[in-house]
């Protein structure tokens, strides 16, 4: 039964490697290139004459030139809000890497924060 099954593997395998290898060949690339599926062509026609495109075409005409220009207006304020918590973002992670980076070193070398305070000064 296992063996039946390496077989099997191994002839789909090989038939994938040789889709892919004769793909790249020189010779194909211009019949590929002129093929017509005539799938996509029946594809095509009944989309055109569906009522998906005359929805989509309603959507497009009646929603979507609604709804663009409200996002037009707010684009700059969305573009400055998103600078300033990206900025937010760097410095807040830098900080909080430093420090973490920091009490690691400290932990390692066996020196306490309260060590590296000269007497009188706040912390």
């Amino acid at each position: 039964m296992e063996v039946g099954i390496i077989i099997k593997n191994g002839v789909i395998v090989a038939g994938i490697v040789a889709v892919i290898f004769l793909s790249q060949q020189s010779y194909l690339k211009n019949t590929v290139k002129n093929f017509n599926f005539p799938l996509f062509k029946k594809g095509e026609a009944f989309y055109d004459n569906s009522y998906i495109a005359k929805a989509n075409d309603w959507l497009n005409a009646n929603v979507y030139s609604k709804i663009s220009g409200g996002v037009a207006d707010k684009q700059s304020t969305l573009q400055d809000e998103t600078n300033t918590q990206k900025n937010n973002l760097e410095k807040n992670s830098f900080d909080t890497a430093k420090k973490y980076v920091a009490s690691k070193l400290l932990n390692a070398l066996g020196v306490t924060p309260q060590e590296l305070q000269p007497a009188g000064c706040p912390k």
